[in-house]
């Protein structure tokens, strides 16, 4: 949490905890560059929550309805920017050969929430598909596909410059 603090304290934002609705984890207040957190979340949804909310402020979203913008998009945006800053690659990788591909599992090991996992999956999977659907034409790519347990398949890619 405190490299979460450091990031709030470095876009110059307020963090508090309060009481909030039910189902609501946290808010981001743009005009007020102020954070709330949730005082009923567990530690793992506090840092994932936090993190997601920092992903606002660094976009400089703003509240629904206060302006324009589409809500996914903002969310997507806030989600990915959260998991960036949550998960390593290296750690995701390390979780995913003790329990697979079972989400809670990894969630619970690297101290987020699934949510958080499901995100880090969908930028690196974006992230892939941009990578090597338009490969430059200097690169070589090299992938190759290993079965994993149940008969499931995996394609791992690598670069080769």
């Amino acid at each position: 949490m405190e490299h979460l603090m450091e990031r709030s304290d470095q876009l110059g934002l307020t963090v508090i905890r309060r009481a909030l609705p039910p189902g609501i984890r946290g808010e981001y207040w743009h005009e007020k560059k102020l954070i709330v957190l949730s005082v009923s979340l567990t530690g793992r949804q506090e840092k994932s929550t936090f993190a997601h909310e920092l992903g606002h402020a660094h976009y400089g979203h703003c509240v629904p309805g206060a302006c324009r913008g589409d809500r996914n998009r903002q969310e997507l945006q806030a989600n990915d920017y959260a998991a960036k800053l949550l998960i390593a690659p290296g750690d995701y990788a390390a979780a995913e050969k003790i329990y697979g591909t079972h989400t809670e599992s990894i969630a619970y090991h690297l101290g987020v929430t699934p949510a958080i996992v499901r995100a880090w999956r969908s930028l690196w999977k974006r992230r892939l598909s941009a990578q090597f659907s338009s490969p430059r034409h200097s690169d070589v790519v090299r992938v190759e596909s290993f079965a994993l347990p149940g008969g499931q398949n995996r394609n791992h890619a690598e670069r080769a410059n």
